[in-house]
Formats: C-alpha cells, structure tokens, sequence
C-alpha cells in the first residue's frame, strides 16, 4: 500500500512530534510513502511556513523525508492535473495529489486541504471523485488513530507551544478546559463529521 502525503499535513503531523508513526500507523514501508516533490524547496525557503512553524518542526520534517520518496511523475496523469487547475481551491499540490493514478495499487492520501476537498467533492469531476473514494485520509482521522496510542498530556503541551501547528480545529479542540481524552476525541469528531457531509462524494 503507498502513502501520499501532502505538505500541510505532514508539517502537521511533524510539528506534533507524531510523523514517525506513519508508517506504524498504517503498517507501511517507509519506501511506499511519498511527498511533494515541492515540499523540499518549501521546508528550506517558503516565508509562510517560517512564520507558521518553529525551525525544530521544519528540520524535523527535513529528516524524516529522508526516508521518503518525491511522488515520481508516472504516478499521475498530467490530464487529470489539468481538468483539476480550473477548480478553485485546489492548488498545485492538491491538483497532483488528487491525479494520482495507480488502478491496480491500493494507496491513500493523507491532506489537510478541506477546501481542496470540499471543491473537488462539489465539482463535475465524478470520475476523479469516484477513483478517490474511500482514500482520503484527513488530519482529524489520523489524529484519531492516534490518541489512543500517545501522550495526550505531552501532545497538548507541544501543540500549545507551536501555537496549534496553525491549525483551527486543534486549537479549538486541544484548548478545551478541563479536557479529557473522551472530549477530545468527540471534538475532532464533529469537525470530521462536517468535513465528510461537505464532502460526501470523498468519503465512504
């Protein structure tokens, strides 16, 4: 099974101190999971993800794609690329994420893009919509996947400290009062239940 990980997730998920587990989470090999081939120049030069995350999350991040591989072009269809370039709020790295075209290869892809997700889902593309249904992994399921396994109070502080890995749904849900496992999980469910009914056509 290959992995597909976008940018904004995968800083995510590094600023969190959680990225490692990828491969356990989804009992991979590290030479089925793959990046943006931007993501590299992004890490090393975008002024956004200066501002948005520490230098410890970025060099993090940097090692960990060691292990990775660029998405190679033959894994998606510069047509579907190019149909997807006239929806609004799909950028180029979602465009390619979402051209992925292994017929005969489970995999899935792993966004934090809810836009992207909610204009392909509401688009014309149906065959797009159709390839991709049921592999799509947002940051809220995996977050879910994942409680259960690490310190909650440890993933608190670190989240607290990054100010929220610039994510509105953690903050919102990591900054309870008084909260619990229980709370934060039924949090981070209500937003994956929204996400899923403006994406019906994504999610299974």
């Amino acid at each position: 099974m290959k992995i597909f990980i976008d940018n904004d997730i995968l800083l995510k998920l590094s600023c969190m101190g959680v990225l490692g587990r990828i491969e356990t989470l989804f009992n991979d090999n590290v030479s089925d999971i793959y990046y943006l081939p931007s993501l590299p120049h992004m890490l090393k030069g975008d002024k956004k993800i200066k501002q948005n995350h520490s230098l410890l999350t970025i060099n993090e991040a940097l090692s960990f794609i060691n292990n990775y591989s660029p998405i190679p072009d033959d894994f998606f269809s510069e047509d579907l690329v190019n149909s997807l370039s006239e929806i609004d709020d799909i950028d180029s790295g979602e465009q390619i994420l979402f051209s992925i075209n292994l017929p005969f290869e489970e995999f899935y892809i792993l966004t934090g893009d809810k836009r992207a997700l909610i204009s392909l889902s509401r688009s014309n593309l149906t065959e797009i919509q159709s390839r991709l249904k049921g592999r799509i992994i947002c940051l809220e399921e995996i977050m879910l996947k994942l409680l259960p396994h690490i310190d909650m109070d440890n993933l608190i502080v670190k989240a607290k400290t990054h100010n929220f890995c610039s994510d509105k749904v953690l903050k919102i849900c990591l900054n309870q009062t008084a909260v619990t496992l229980q709370k934060l999980e039924e949090c981070i469910l209500s937003y994956l239940n929204e996400l899923k009914k403006e994406s019906i056509n994504l999610f299974i």
